[in-house]
């Protein structure tokens, strides 16, 4: 489900839309992230196909803010 969301920015008082993506993962997921609110991720779309053919889609999600990424 996409949801837009309409944001003041009260630097210029202009207002934004923003698409954010809701997605419920299982508490053993997110725990094992151990990822705070606020933390930035890159989205990935995927696509893999299985032994019958039929092609999967998906989105991996990356923490670009991890200290063991190499940002050079």
């Amino acid at each position: 489900m996409k949801i837009e969301i309409q944001k003041l920015f009260s630097s210029d008082g202009s207002h934004r839309t923003i698409e954010e993506l809701y997605i419920t993962l299982p508490k053993t997921i997110v725990d094992e992230v151990g990822w705070e609110d606020g933390t930035l991720v890159e989205i990935e779309r995927t696509k893999t196909e299985d032994k019958d053919g039929v092609v999967h889609q998906g989105v991996l999600l990356r923490n670009i803010e991890d200290e063991s990424v190499d940002n050079n």
